[in-house]
């Protein structure tokens, strides 16, 4: 239930949410960062009341981003193509999932060093530059740079509402209302679709524009909140400990996720790209770009093992069976998933002659099915205790999804055997993401539990960048080539302009010759996305078999048999290395 959190549970809750690691003034139970004191003298000051309108405007700025997600893709198809760049959406994509990933370590350091309400302020000004610039844009490099603002602040919005969450309610109650957060999209599918059937093809700018002006006014109530709550407490003034720049960089390991930001970018790009570069995987850019993101790559990780204070990655904790196989299949699980998905929605309108609002609900089934699925199972794990079962089920389950959705990826499919493709595998995803966090938190001492979601999370980052590339690589440079070999020989000359624009391939008329081979093409570049991700899958279903068989009722035991032994030995402890609360608290 919602309750004032006390002093030591938010503390907790912070350190638990943000995944930082614990500073050596942290060790003191007095030494309190800025961010925590101001939400610790504003939750003691609010009533029930204002509980409940906190959380009002927290599950309606949630209901925004569910729509968000299911519209604003859909737009970045037509902006692509009306810049005749079409085949760069998954280098785009690639780009923003890579360099979103950094939201969190540095939103959570600016939540706890500055306060929630400033770093949650600044998340929403860059998805409101995002979207403006997307809404303004003339080239393809300028939907880039909108598309990375908005990632990056939409990421780090959603991090700080998780942290709000969790200083705002009890610890038992946390996953409820966290859980809560990312529910409407069980509803919202129902509006997406209309919505964007009204904006595209030509005011597509404004389905980036609306949210420019939404976001914002349905933000204010909750920031006039927190800033009216702060002011009245003065909670600024509070007992804080104050760190330079340079501490405050040490242990958001600013060089560690540089060197991690810059490896992954200069690996994946290229893959996306080099078709543009004159000899593409031999010429001079492909192999400088490959080069630096090695040698990135492959210093993050020394500079992670031997020489950072604070690493970001905890790459000790992978000695675990489990958690390098639950990490593991996770990050092959999300590969599968963005290497045939980034062209799916464009597919469905060239392939299978689908109208914006029904491909926009097929796209959207799969996550509706995920939802649905996933609070089922979770109240499944709640009774059984044994995740790794479920796991199993869920990518065996996740392969079936994918054959079927190889078997429908044709012209011929109708709309109903696509949909039942979308909602099997959907359902399995379900069964997989939160389950396999779960089990590699369970694994070890409970302080680890903030690193190895880190890790989990990262990696899981990982898998989708790498699958988003690869699907770009094979659509890039396979795509042009279909199409030079089924077009008939009049249409020969507009093969790059129907490669650069999905509008321009679905606006031959259907039963044309020339349309006829466009399918085609579609087809089979599908296929082959298709059969590497079956590959995927099926790797990660074998990396799960490796995952231990954990009881997670009797870890939960253990952890609150120690949790209350401590407390008894020093009842006043600072506790927030471990996460947890004492019962008196909750």
């Amino acid at each position: 239930m919602l309750e004032k959190a006390p002093d030591t549970q938010v503390s907790a809750m912070a350190n638990d949410d943000t995944g930082a690691t614990p500073t050596p003034s942290q060790e003191s139970a007095s030494a309190v960062a800025a961010g925590v004191a101001k939400i610790q003298g504003i939750t003691r000051a609010w009533n029930k009341g204002r509980y409940i309108f906190f959380w009002a405007c927290m599950m309606l700025i949630a209901i925004c981003v569910s729509l968000d997600y299911q519209t604003v893709s859909a737009y970045q198809p037509y902006a692509l193509s009306e810049f005749k760049s079409h085949s760069l959406l998954s280098a785009v994509s690639t780009l923003q999932i890579i360099l979103s990933a950094s939201s969190q370590p540095i939103m959570s350091k600016v939540a706890d060093a500055q306060g929630r309400t400033e770093a949650f302020g600044a998340c929403l000004a860059l998805m409101v530059l995002g979207f403006v610039i997307n809404a303004t844009s003339q080239s393809v490099e300028q939907m880039s740079a909108g598309q990375i603002l908005y990632g990056f602040g939409l990421t780090g919005l959603q991090f700080i509402q998780q942290i709000l969450s969790a200083d705002t309610t009890s610890l038992e109650d946390r996953s409820i209302y966290s859980s809560a957060l990312y529910s409407p999209g069980i509803f919202t599918s129902w509006f997406g679709a209309p919505l964007v059937n009204t904006l595209v093809p030509n005011h597509w700018r404004w389905g980036y524009g609306m949210w420019a002006i939404t976001f914002p006014a349905v933000a204010s109530p909750l920031i006039g909140l927190l800033v009216w709550s702060q002011v009245q407490t003065n909670s600024v003034k509070r007992n804080t400990t104050k760190k330079t720049l340079a501490t405050m960089a040490s242990e958001a390991d600013i060089f560690g996720l540089f060197l991690f930001l810059v490896g992954l970018i200069f690996l994946l790009f290229p893959l996306t790209i080099n078709a543009r570069f004159k000899g593409e995987w031999s010429s001079p850019q492909t192999i400088a770009m490959m080069i630096i993101g090695g040698v990135s790559f492959i210093g993050f990780i020394a500079y992670e093992l031997r020489v950072a204070t604070y690493p970001i990655l905890s790459l000790h904790l992978a000695k675990s069976r489990t958690v390098a196989a639950g990490c593991l299949a996770e990050a092959l699980f999300f590969c599968s998933g963005t290497c045939w998905s980034v062209y799916f929605y464009s597919f469905l309108i060239v392939a299978n002659n689908l109208s914006p609002a029904a491909a926009t609900n097929i796209v959207i089934s799969g996550s509706v099915s995920t939802a649905v699925c996933g609070m089922a199972v979770a109240f499944l794990l709640k009774k059984t205790g044994r995740p790794k079962w479920i796991v199993i089920a869920g990518t065996s389950i996740k392969l079936i999804g994918g054959g079927l959705i190889m078997r429908y990826a044709n012209s011929d499919a109708t709309v109903a055997q696509i949909l039942i493709a979308q909602i099997v595998q959907g359902g399995s995803s379900g069964l997989i993401s939160v389950i396999v966090q779960t089990t590699v938190q369970a694994v070890g001492k409970h302080q680890d539990v903030a690193n190895v979601t880190t890790l989990y999370e990262t990696l899981r980052v990982i898998g989708s960048a790498t699958g988003s590339a690869i699907s770009g690589a094979i659509w890039t440079h396979m795509l042009l080539s279909r199409l030079q070999t089924h077009l008939p020989a009049a249409a020969q000359g507009r093969a790059t302009a129907i490669q650069n624009s999905f509008v321009m391939a679905s606006s031959f008329p259907v039963g044309s010759p020339e349309r006829d081979a466009i399918n085609q093409s579609y087809t089979d570049v599908m296929r082959v996305l298709l059969t590497i991700t079956l590959g995927f899958m099926a790797a990660s279903f074998l990396a799960s078999l490796f995952i231990e068989d954990i009881d997670l009722k009797a870890v939960d035991r253990e952890r609150n048999e120690t949790i209350r032994a401590t407390s008894e030995m020093s009842p006043r402890e600072d506790i927030s290395h471990t996460g947890d609360i004492p019962d008196a608290a909750k």
